[in-house]
C-alpha cells in the first residue's frame, strides 16, 4: 500500500458503501500501511477489515474466498500503471472494479473484455454504481467471472507472452 494506490479513494469508498452485502478486505503492507491502520482504528468500519501483508499461499487462499477484485490507483498519477494483481483476480475468476487515473488502460482492458467495471478514481457515484451493479445482477456477475477467466487464458498465459516477445524479436 503506497501513494500510487490512491488509498484515500479506497477509504472514501468504504465509508460511502452502505450495502449490507458488501464487505471490503484490505490486505497489504507498504509505506501507507500505518496511515491506513490508524484510519481503521479511528473509524472502525463495520464493512471492512484490514490485514497486514500475507505470504503468497495465504493470500491466494484468502483471495479464493472473495467475490470481487478491487484495483485502486491514485487519480493524479500520469505514468500508466498496470497492477499485476489483476492476474490473480482473473485466475480466481473474479470480476474486477478498477478505480484509476485517466492515463492507465487497465480499466479499458477490464471493460472491453467484460470482466468488470472501470471508474475514474475519486468518482464516488460511479464507484457506488459499479458496486451496486455487481451486487444486484447475478447473471452479469456470473458472466463476468467467465470473462475474467477467458481473458487470462487469451492474453496472459506464458505461451501468449512468449509468442508476443518472440514475434517482436523476429521482426526487429
Amino acid at each position: 500500500m503506497g501513494k500510487p494506490q490512491g488509498l484515500d479513494f479506497l477509504l472514501e469508498t468504504i465509508t460511502a458503501t452502505t450495502n449490507p452485502k458488501v464487505f471490503f478486505l484490505v490486505v497489504g503492507s507498504g509505506t501507507e500501511y500505518n496511515r491506513i491502520y490508524k484510519w481503521f482504528q479511528t473509524n472502525q468500519p463495520k464493512n471492512a477489515k484490514l490485514l497486514a501483508g500475507l505470504p503468497k499461499q495465504d493470500y491466494d487462499l484468502l483471495l479464493n474466498a472473495c467475490d470481487v477484485g478491487l484495483i485502486f490507483l491514485h487519480k493524479d498519477f500520469t505514468i500508466p500503471n498496470f497492477p499485476s494483481r489483476l492476474l490473480s483476480y482473473l485466475e480466481m475468476k473474479m470480476p474486477v472494479i478498477a478505480a484509476t487515473d485517466a492515463n492507465t488502460d487497465i480499466g479499458s482492458v477490464i471493460e472491453t473484455n467484460k470482466c468488470g467495471y472501470s471508474v475514474l478514481s475519486g468518482d464516488n457515484l460511479a464507484m457506488q454504481n459499479a458496486i451496486d451493479a455487481l451486487v444486484s445482477n447475478a447473471h452479469d456477475f456470473t458472466q463476468m467471472q467467465e470473462n475474467a477467466w477467458n481473458l487470462l487464458q487469451r492474453k496472459y498465459t506464458v505461451d501468449y507472452s512468449y509468442n508476443l516477445i518472440n514475434d517482436k524479436l523476429i521482426n526487429v
